[in-house]
């Protein structure tokens, strides 16, 4: 049966803590097969799920769903349903699916209208949050061939509309295209702009795979591309900017990347995601290889990250792959991104549902990675949900915007004896901080505000997988961390204006004393193998609750220190 996970939070950003929110989002109409969840996409409040197996029009002839949230309380409502009148039986309407503001793009790789299994993609547009899509276009393709699969891979970005065909046989058979289209707002329709093809012309490449679109950078997916040197057909990446007078219409090639390990068959390239590079900041792609090989284990699947800042060149800063045993998991499967956080899929990954449980096949899951500015990427953790069971293969699709995930599980069964039915959750645990906090607020500082702690990683104590975040410190104020298995209470101890909330032996985490950027905030990685004591040092072991606090200089106006709230943890 299938599913789709939606975390809500902020709606600007990745949020950096917020309140659990759990909200189970049912496939509308529960039908056998429907694999609601195959495709997912977000845009601000908007949730767009993807059921391609959905047969209310005829066998595998697919659906659409959207689902507003409510801005107050985070909660998840079906709004409409799309299942235009042109789809018939396995046109997989569905399947892939893109949105951008009130732009939607819907693939149907199985459509019949130009060639058998030529494929189609629909436009959709809406007036403003909350008002229905209405369909503004059905396109094919104007050289559509047999099985081009026209509608696999869907991008787009403000007026702009990507669609793939990786089966497309324009320079060599199952080469791949990719089609570029413009919307006119005013005129309401569509316009081819060009062709992209397959650069290398080889039988196979699968050009178009995946799309990834950003500001005048398209990357396009080839599945089967070969690497200059390694082994046959283990994927690539090809980067296109937008040059000339015509703007987006006039694609330019400017670079090919490829798995910086290749083995064959590896599939690099089939998930994109992409943030786009801005003055002074990295833009960032990311890359799933779902098929890569970890030794002689089969589909274990990596996910790559690459940075590229202006002008652009991307480049490799990050591989990300399971370490654990068994094949399979399919890594990589799915990604997206937002600001900090990348979420990786893993549908094929097998787990159990509790500690010492029976395994379950295919289960899936999704690992989700953050960067910190000053250790770079790492995994923070694996969302498992314990409601999952075996073949619900969760992860198979992923998004992300304005703060909240969606996780497709399109093989799960929701509703007992109604198989690959599909279901949806919210909920927000994925960024929610570990521990419990106290003394919450702080005393306020200079700024007026109260200095904020978050503790993110790991509360498995052999996992040595923690990192606190402290926020709304003073610009460039110094800090170090605090640390104690007792909390308390001391007001202004020292002459401070704020106050300490361990007691004990508190142990003063001096080495890894730092400083605050212009933004008020810091990282600090702890090393709970060896806790710094009054007397020695401490190693964090299961059953223990440790309590942290970060005291820092401040000036208010003459020279004092304060204290953040606390944040206790029980490690297991």
């Amino acid at each position: 049966m299938l599913g789709v996970w939606l975390t809500t939070a902020a709606e600007a950003a990745i949020p950096q803590g917020a309140p659990p929110f759990n909200q189970p989002l049912p496939s509308p109409a529960a039908t056998f097969r429907a694999r609601f969840g195959t495709a997912v996409a977000a845009s601000e409040r908007t949730a767009i799920i993807g059921a391609p197996g959905d047969s209310a029009s005829g066998v595998d002839a697919g659906a659409v769903h959207v689902f507003l949230r409510e801005e107050l309380t985070g909660a998840f409502t079906i709004s409409q349903e799309l299942r235009p009148t042109a789809v018939n039986s396995f046109d997989r309407f569905g399947e892939a699916i893109a949105i951008g503001g009130n732009l939607l793009v819907v693939g149907a790789k199985g459509d019949d209208q130009a060639a058998p299994n030529a494929g189609a993609a629909y436009v959709f547009r809406r007036f403003g949050f909350g008002s229905p899509f209405v369909l503004v276009d059905k396109l094919v393709a104007p050289n559509a061939g047999i099985n081009d699969g026209f509608g696999c891979s869907v991008a787009v970005l403000a007026d702009k509309i990507a669609v793939g065909a990786p089966r497309a046989d324009e320079t060599a058979f199952d080469a791949g295209t990719v089609y570029t289209y413009t919307f006119d707002l005013a005129a309401n329709t569509v316009t081819l702009d060009g062709l992209i093809q397959d650069p290398t012309g080889r039988a196979g490449d699968g050009f178009g795979e995946a799309l990834a679109v950003a500001p005048a950078t398209l990357a396009v997916g080839a599945a089967r591309l070969d690497a200059p040197s390694g082994p046959q057909n283990s994927g690539g990446v090809v980067i296109y900017e937008a040059q000339g007078a015509t703007g987006m219409q006039n694609w330019v090639k400017v670079q090919t990347l490829f798995p910086s390990q290749p083995t064959a068959y590896a599939g690099f390239g089939s998930a994109l995601a992409m943030e786009p590079p801005r003055q002074g900041a990295t833009g960032t792609l990311v890359v799933g290889a779902p098929e890569a090989m970890n030794g002689s284990l089969i589909e274990k699947g990596t996910v790559s990250i690459y940075t590229s800042a202006l002008p652009v060149s991307w480049g490799l800063v990050f591989t990300y792959g399971l370490n654990e045993p068994g094949g399979g998991n399919r890594l990589g499967a799915s990604v997206a991104i937002q600001d900090d956080v990348v979420l990786a899929g893993a549908p094929g990954r097998t787990a159990a549902a509790t500690a010492g449980g029976p395994l379950l096949t295919n289960r899936g899951s999704v690992d989700l990675l953050r960067r910190s500015p000053t250790t770079g990427w790492s995994k923070e953790r694996t969302i498992q949900l314990p409601q999952s069971d075996e073949y619900w293969y969760v992860g198979a699709s992923v998004a992300m915007r304005s703060g909240y995930p969606l996780i497709g599980a399109p093989g799960a069964e929701f509703t007992p004896g109604i198989d690959e039915q599909g279901t949806a959750w919210s909920v927000c645990y994925a960024w929610a901080p570990l521990g419990e906090l106290l003394c919450a607020p702080a005393v306020p500082n200079s700024t007026g505000r109260a200095a904020s702690l978050v503790a993110r990683g790991s509360d498995v104590a052999n996992d040595r997988n923690l990192t606190l975040e402290a926020a709304f410190l003073p610009r460039f104020s110094f800090a170090y961390a605090l640390a104690s298995l007792n909390s308390g209470f001391s007001a202004a101890p020292g002459g401070s204006q704020g106050n300490i909330c361990l007691s004990g032996g508190v142990g003063r985490l001096v080495q890894d004393f730092t400083q605050a950027g212009t933004d008020g905030r810091i990282d600090i990685v702890i090393n709970t193998a060896s806790l710094p004591q009054p007397i020695g040092t401490a190693s964090v072991s299961a059953g223990e609750t440790w309590w942290f606090q970060v005291w820092y200089r401040d000036a208010n106006p003459a020279v004092t220190s304060n204290f953040t709230d606390a944040v206790g943890i029980a490690f297991r």
